[in-house]
């Protein structure tokens, strides 16, 4: 049980990739549009999609998931950029794609808030339930600091 202890905080900071975008081979002219789970994606993806026409620039991730699976890094890095939606606010795939040294495409502020808290309960934001925010009683803390 954890009683007012915290935990140390961890970045992400994909050291499980051994892809780097070269700038020099640019594979892919398009653009990726990497999956979004929150549900204002879709709206945005018909906007998108309206407003590039049939000529398009954009390249929707899930559609190639659809297609062929999980892209690997590698593919990922061929793109020109990436439009990216951070759905929660501590994003792998932020980090993934940053990581890659792609060029990242996010909402500005105050936007991009709007868009990676609506879901962060998980991570005790705003709207979510209290408690997760909240620190033990200090009667209960010092308890545990005499059982450590």
């Amino acid at each position: 049980a954890q009683i007012g202890a915290r935990p140390q905080y961890v970045p992400l900071v994909s050291l499980h990739l051994r892809t780097v975008r070269d700038a020099q081979v640019l594979r892919k002219p398009e653009t990726l549009v990497y999956r979004c789970r929150h549900p204002g994606f879709i709206p945005f993806r018909v906007i998108l999609e309206r407003l590039a026409g049939t000529q398009s620039p954009f390249v929707f991730h899930e559609d190639l998931i659809a297609e062929s699976g999980p892209l690997p890094y590698e593919d990922i890095a061929a793109f020109h950029a990436a439009v990216l939606l951070p759905h929660v606010p501590n994003s792998g795939s932020f980090a993934d794609l940053y990581a890659l040294g792609l060029p990242l495409f996010l909402p500005a502020e105050p936007h991009i808030y709007r868009w990676m808290w609506d879901f962060s309960d998980l991570f005790a934001g705003p709207g979510g339930d209290a408690r997760k925010r909240s620190r033990a009683p200090l009667k209960l803390r010092e308890r545990r600091a005499d059982l450590d």
